[in-house]
């Protein structure tokens, strides 16, 4: 069960008070004092967290809620910062958004998806999923910079993450835009795609603006 809003920033402040030595939440509680109390007391009643000579810690259900949402908050962040281009705080305002909704299949998800990144923007660690620990399974994300495509595989081209103009108004005359399928004979000296039955040969800064999904 889901817990409300400020029930779960309770428990990811406990989570990392506990497991990143005291490190504190990025963010300004205006709530009440009363409605802060009222809060604490249900996550009580619910079994999440008990009080012990004034100290409030985590009870085991709590414990994997609050990793639960720290990690949701930092895949969010990432999947924002790396492939939306928002800022650092931008980022961090989208996570404290869904992190109280995004569900956990859609968590991992976003995980595999990211290639299972291992901190966020901010360089806090991500805590691991199933998904991470069965990567085997799983080895490569979804979506990755045509640098990374391995010598010999096709894409289609998903987007293209760049804030130079003159770099994807190039890549358009090319003809490498969303939807078209590439195919990467080489990488040393340069990288060598075809794309339809033309040749094209881009640097390796520009190959890694060019994100695509692998294909048969």
């Amino acid at each position: 069960m889901r817990n409300h809003e400020l029930g779960d920033e309770i428990l990811q402040a406990l989570w990392m008070k506990k497991n990143e030595q005291g490190k504190v939440l990025n963010q300004q509680n205006s709530e009440p004092l009363e409605k802060i109390d009222a809060s604490y007391k249900k996550l009580i009643t619910e079994d999440k967290i008990r009080q012990s000579n004034g100290e409030y810690s985590l009870t085991a259900l709590g414990e994997a809620i609050g990793r639960q949402l720290v990690r949701r908050h930092r895949l969010a962040e990432r999947l924002f910062h790396d492939l939306l281009g928002f800022s650092d705080e931008q980022s961090h305002i989208i996570g404290c958004g869904f992190e109280h909704f995004l569900e956990d299949d859609a968590t991992d998800a976003v995980c595999t998806f990211l290639g299972h990144p291992p901190t966020c923007p901010h360089n806090s660690p991500i805590p691991e999923g199933p998904c991470c620990r069965n990567r085997k399974k799983q080895i490569s994300p979804l979506i990755l910079p045509l640098h990374d495509l391995d010598v010999g595989k096709k894409g289609k081209v998903t987007f293209v993450r760049s804030d130079d103009h003159k770099i994807t108004d190039r890549l358009i005359a090319l003809g490498i835009y969303p939807g078209q399928v590439v195919h990467l004979h080489q990488k040393i000296p340069t990288f060598l795609i075809q794309v339809d039955e033309t040749e094209i040969g881009v640097e390796a800064g520009v190959a890694a603006t060019i994100f695509v999904r692998p294909v048969e």
